[in-house]
């Protein structure tokens, strides 16, 4: 990873690796920085991860992401695990937290398909897991890294997204909106409602709505005549909304996100 010092492990299998992995796995180190380190560079350890965060905010890889570390048992060749500095019953640093959403950026750079949401399914699941959910398989180690750690990985979502997507300049919420029903595939005035908020990004409409109905297009007076419209879906306080290639996404306060019920914009009137 470009700016992570590497220090090889010894401990590692060449290539056998699933790519694009399913996400990352936190660790707890029960040690110190330093140490974890150089038990991982100690051939008789038989054990390494791909980086090793520190609580200060130091952060060193230590096995190639084209091979597979020694971390989870049956979970190595498809997840990428990561060893914080500390003992079990601590929370993550802020440095850390960092460090995480750091790797995660990175990894997500590097496969554009990896997932930024929590996951605790070691078998079908994509995200950001935790060793004790890979149960015996997984080296049967329940308390690793702690539940202060699992409970932080909403954070460390957040901070991933921020990274990955800088918040908007020209976002601005507004309301109320005329919401159209389709009929025929086609926006129908005589079946609509009112509702808000309507956020306004970059002169695109965007509807936000807390229901479980399907809302399909929108009216508003900031939108003109073939300007396109995104849908997203409200769960959460937003904090902000990005775009990537073409698609609308909301930040939650949560770190979650949520993408357009449509997979391409389309026009109203």
């Amino acid at each position: 990873m470009p700016g992570v010092p590497f220090v090889a492990s010894p401990n590692f299998r060449p290539g056998g690796v699933t790519r694009p992995p399913r996400g990352l796995v936190l660790h707890i180190a029960a040690g110190t920085y330093q140490g974890t380190i150089g038990w991982q560079h100690n051939a008789i350890s038989q054990v390494s991860s791909y980086f090793v965060n520190a609580k200060d905010g130091r952060l060193t890889q230590c096995v190639d992401l084209d091979d597979r570390a020694w971390t989870e048992s049956a979970g190595n060749a498809e997840w990428i695990g990561i060893e914080h500095e500390g003992v079990a019953g601590d929370s993550l640093t802020p440095e850390q937290i960092a460090n995480d959403a750091r790797i995660y950026a990175f990894l997500v750079a590097t496969w554009p398909g990896l997932k930024v949401q929590i996951t605790d399914d070691p078998i079908n699941g994509q995200g950001l897991g935790w060793h004790g959910m890979g149960g015996n398989a997984w080296g049967g180690h329940p308390g690793c890294p702690g539940a202060p750690i699992v409970a932080q990985r909403p954070q460390i979502i957040s901070a991933t997204l921020r990274l990955i997507f800088p918040q908007p300049t020209s976002t601005t919420i507004e309301g109320p909106m005329t919401v159209l029903a389709l009929t025929n595939g086609k926006p129908d005035a005589a079946n609509q409602w009112q509702h808000e908020p309507c956020i306004t990004h970059n002169g695109t409409a965007l509807l936000v709505f807390n229901t479980d109905g399907p809302v399909y297009g929108a009216s508003h007076p900031s939108v003109a005549f073939g300007h396109e419209l995104q849908v997203v879906e409200m769960h959460k306080s937003i904090m902000g909304i990005a775009k990537r290639d073409g698609e609308v996404l909301v930040l939650f306060e949560d770190g979650t996100t949520t993408v357009p019920l449509f997979a391409k914009p389309w026009a109203v009137k």
